[in-house]
């Protein structure tokens, strides 16, 4: 009997193998497909009828192509252009719980108010395979509708996707950010084409030919780090233990005590980089869109921010912003400009994540506030000074400038020459 099962299960092993293996290999291509791609000027693709009914669901005579920095599409009712449909995926792509961005299409009137919001891909871990929180998300996005991108409340709060309210906050906060960035974009086309008397958030721009400030550009596109110092978006300088030791000599003051000791003449003593963090397509892809709003949500209107990170043994934040009997502030860095020098106190500072995409890499990163009413101009050059103070019978500092100026609109949010960039897309359709 014990033969008989044996030479019969000889003879199966051949099929049983046939079908673990059809199994694994099953499984392995849902664990390791490759990702859809989502490619520049293919969200027509995207805009199904379905995608549109949720998204624009008045109906549209008819739709125009998709163009313009940051891409959009153009909703017509008549001749006139009622709306614009964008995906957050491709202009600032947000991340939610998951480090993989998700497409969410959504849309804005002209007079500033959602039209709709529809999630297309994603991969967010608490939702992707559960149908009753799918369904959820959908609601509390779709219910987005006819909020206004300035003073609007929350028709929902987060949990109402229980158990995904990262998720659902994220997506919520790219549609307001990616709309505010596609209409202001817009702003002196709709205002030049809005009837008499019309009113909302863009009615009463300037005309189209009117130039604006470079530090007014409210263009975005995607750039990474390498490209932001390529524009200098933001500028960066090396500095070695050798030219501190040369800077010092010429003050005369080379037995100062350091609080960071020089290392060999070639050494890096500091690296560092600056920019303004207050131009959407610069603090954006610093530290992300979701994070640049945050930021600019939580400050007056019209407060500038400047953007320090670095590398290397010295510190440029220093001790001294920590202790009340040196008045908070930062003691190892200013900014200049005609003239006038700008100091910073631990209330104009903020902790920025190194490790965030746009400026990973960098060990130690910061922004520093200017209010409105400081007398800081960013449409004009200034100067980022990092100081390397000296203790001794004779205090001394010797400084280390980085000249900035930010880019024109062109350079920062203009039609490159390169071929389209192809991002990599999550294959979760929600359904």
């Amino acid at each position: 009997m014990r033969a008989l099962l044996s030479v019969r299960f000889v003879d199966a092993f051949p099929m049983l193998v046939e079908r673990v293996s059809g199994v694994f290999i099953v499984v392995m291509a849902l664990v390791f497909v490759s990702p859809a791609c989502a490619e520049k000027g293919k969200l027509r693709e995207r805009l199904t009828p379905e995608v549109m009914a949720v998204v624009y669901p008045g109906g549209a005579d008819r739709l125009g192509p998709e163009e313009g920095s940051p891409p959009a599409i153009a909703v017509y009712k008549g001749d006139n252009v009622v709306a614009f449909v964008f995906s957050t995926l491709d202009i600032i792509a947000a991340p939610g719980y998951s480090t993989t961005p998700f497409d969410v299409i959504g849309g804005v009137d002209t007079s500033g108010h959602i039209t709709g919001a529809k999630v297309v891909f994603h991969n967010e871990p608490y939702i992707r395979y559960e149908v009753a929180r799918q369904r959820l998300l959908d609601t509390f996005l779709a219910r987005e509708a006819g909020r206004p991108l300035r003073g609007g409340t929350n028709l929902l709060p987060p949990d109402f996707v229980a158990g995904a309210t990262v998720s659902a906050r994220a997506m919520r906060s790219a549609v307001l950010a990616t709309a505010g960035l596609v209409l202001r974009a817009r702003a002196a086309r709709i205002a030049a084409t809005a009837p008499a008397g019309a009113t909302g958030p863009v009615a009463a721009t300037a005309p189209a030919d009117a130039p604006a400030p470079a530090a007014d550009i409210d263009g975005f596109k995607l750039m990474s780090w390498d490209e932001l110092l390529a524009k200098k978006a933001v500028v960066r300088r090396r500095v070695t233990s050798g030219e501190v030791a040369d800077a010092l000599a010429k003050e005369g003051a080379s037995d100062v005590k350091l609080d960071v000791p020089l290392g060999k003449s070639d050494d890096l003593y500091i690296e560092f980089v600056t920019g303004l963090y207050t131009v959407p397509a610069i603090g954006g892809n610093l530290l992300g869109m979701l994070a640049f709003e945050d930021y600019k949500n939580l400050r007056p209107s019209g407060t500038q921010a400047i953007f320090v990170a670095a590398n290397g043994p010295y510190n440029f934040l220093g001790t001294k912003y920590t202790l009340e009997s040196e008045g908070r502030r930062f003691d190892r860095l200013r900014v200049v400009q005609d003239g006038r020098t700008f100091g910073f106190v631990e209330g104009d500072y903020k902790w920025a994540n190194p490790y965030a995409v746009g400026i990973r890499g960098q060990e130690n990163a910061a922004l520093f506030g200017l209010p409105a009413d400081a007398g800081f101009d960013p449409a004009k050059p200034w100067r980022l000074e990092i100081l390397v103070n000296g203790a001794g019978s004779t205090p001394v500092s010797v400084a280390f400038g980085l000249d900035y100026q930010v880019p024109d609109a062109n350079v920062l949010t203009g039609p490159d020459d390169t071929p389209g960039e192809r991002r990599a897309q999550p294959v979760v359709a929600a359904e």
